[in-house]
């Protein structure tokens, strides 16, 4: 028998329906920035197999001629859009907060927005203030796929990964709750391959995550 006392989620696709307004988010602001129509093409096929990264390392991954200042420039155009259209989550995460809570686990979120960014996404969804963690990419060394932003918020909610359950919907995002050692959840994968993230059970509605839960906990 587990003895789960946490759950660390993601944000950007794992609680938010968000995969559509960053994608366009990204074109909006690229042309703000007067990008060509080959630069947008680039961001519109190329956005969501880069999807777990933090938003910077995506446009160098696309754009690599978008460096330095301009980089930098553009990404803040880019949240500027984006954060206010963060204003409904997945059916049922909100009964599903509360169904943790009610049950004394611990939660937190761990994300490759800045922390700013992510505090206002969770504030524009409506998310209730049940996380006693909310980390964003500058608050750890290293960024997805590696484990450092999960292992910090493991320690900060004074708990082991493995009493650890790990909710993403990316590749990088699993991978990242693999190598810190929780028991790692895909919600809604991405249609690109989880053969090397290998999650450890998939949910397609939050509506089933209470009775996954019940049986971890058994």
């Amino acid at each position: 028998m587990k003895n789960y006392k946490a759950v660390i989620f993601d944000f950007d696709g794992t609680l938010v329906d968000s995969d559509y307004i960053i994608v366009d988010s990204a074109l909006k602001a690229g042309r703000n920035f007067g990008f060509s129509k080959k630069e947008l093409s680039r961001i519109k096929l190329h956005f969501k197999e880069n999807m777990g990264l933090n938003s910077e390392i995506i446009f160098k991954n696309i754009l690599p001629s978008l460096k330095g200042r301009r980089l930098a420039e553009f990404d803040r155009e880019f949240h500027r859009i984006l954060i206010p259209r963060f204003n409904h989550t997945f059916p049922y995460v909100s009964k599903v907060m509360r169904y943790l809570e009610k049950r004394g686990i611990k939660l937190a979120i761990c994300t490759s927005s800045p922390h700013r960014t992510a505090r206002k996404k969770v504030r524009f969804a409506g998310l209730p203030s049940l996380f006693s963690v909310v980390l964003g990419k500058e608050e750890f060394p290293k960024p997805r796929p590696a484990p450092d932003g999960i292992l910090k918020a493991c320690k900060l909610m004074k708990v082991s990964p493995r009493e650890t359950i790990y909710v993403g919907d990316t590749r990088f995002d699993l991978m990242s709750g693999k190598r810190a050692g929780c028991y790692t959840i895909a919600f809604r994968p991405k249609f690109l391959s989880m053969s090397r993230a290998r999650p450890d059970a998939t949910i397609r509605s939050w509506k089933n995550f209470p009775k996954t839960f019940a049986r971890l906990n058994r």
